[in-house]
């Protein structure tokens, strides 16, 4: 199979809470979705779990329920980002990702929006790998994080992942092998939105040959698409298609 066959078939996802496979994590979404109620007295969230836990999707499904309200929600990387909290953004909700990886002017300007110094964002949202009290920052900081109601992001158990993957292969009349969906959970990322591209384009090979999804195939198609684009830009990618969020342009999640 020719390799450009299998990009002509990628399309990606948008990160949405109608396509986050929830798992144990129905409080975190609840949550989310709860600061986005104009009647509520929350102002900020901290998410913390591990990577490929699912906090980038859940952080752009903000956004986009955000817009949908008519918000402006803004989404910073703090791995890469060189720019800085600012007023000047118009902003009504900041998604800050990566939070561990936050610069000492980033912590400035996290440390100003607490005292409500010149930003004029109403909400904010935090992802990171570990809780405040982990990060090794200044204690005044990581004291005002904790103020902020906590929710550990948990990862599917690779039983509850593999059965969301056969099952979404199902629901559109693909058969998904055994061996391909041991293949997947030890050699792919963990994001279900990330596997999900990859069967997309696997199935819709998988039903013109009439056969079942099978490794060779699902290892195809994942090389192409890290060897073309890497798949974390590709779901950027979809997302500005969408105008799901604002972002900066060397922004990637994970």
């Amino acid at each position: 199979m020719a390799q450009q066959l299998l990009l002509d078939l990628f399309d990606p996802l948008p990160l949405r809470f109608d396509n986050f496979e929830v798992g144990p994590n129905a409080a975190v979404i609840a949550a989310l979705r709860q600061l986005l109620d104009p009647q509520t007295d929350v102002e900020r969230l901290y998410l913390y779990g591990p990577e490929q836990a699912g906090k980038t999707h859940l952080l752009f499904a903000t956004a986009e329920a955000a817009r949908a309200l008519g918000w402006v929600p803004r989404y910073l990387d703090a791995r890469t980002d060189e720019m800085v909290l600012s007023s000047n953004a118009n902003a009504t909700l900041w998604l800050i990702d990566h939070l561990e990886h936050a610069s000492a002017a980033l912590q400035q300007a996290l440390f100003d929006w607490f005292n409500h110094a010149h930003l004029g964002a109403d909400r904010i949202v935090f992802a990171a790998r570990v809780p405040p009290t982990e990060l090794g920052w200044r204690v005044d900081l990581r004291t005002r994080l904790t103020l902020a109601p906590l929710f550990a992001v948990i990862p599917l158990e690779e039983e509850t992942l593999a059965r969301a993957l056969r099952q979404y292969v199902a629901q559109q009349g693909g058969t998904l092998a055994p061996e391909a969906v041991a293949f997947l959970l030890h050699h792919a990322p963990r994001r279900i939105g990330d596997l999900k591209l990859i069967l997309d384009a696997a199935l819709e090979e998988a039903q013109r040959l009439g056969k079942p999804i099978s490794v060779p195939l699902v290892r195809q198609v994942w090389q192409a698409m890290n060897d073309r684009w890497g798949l974390d830009a590709a779901i950027l990618s979809a997302l500005d298609d969408a105008g799901s969020v604002t972002r900066h342009p060397q922004e990637t999640p994970s």
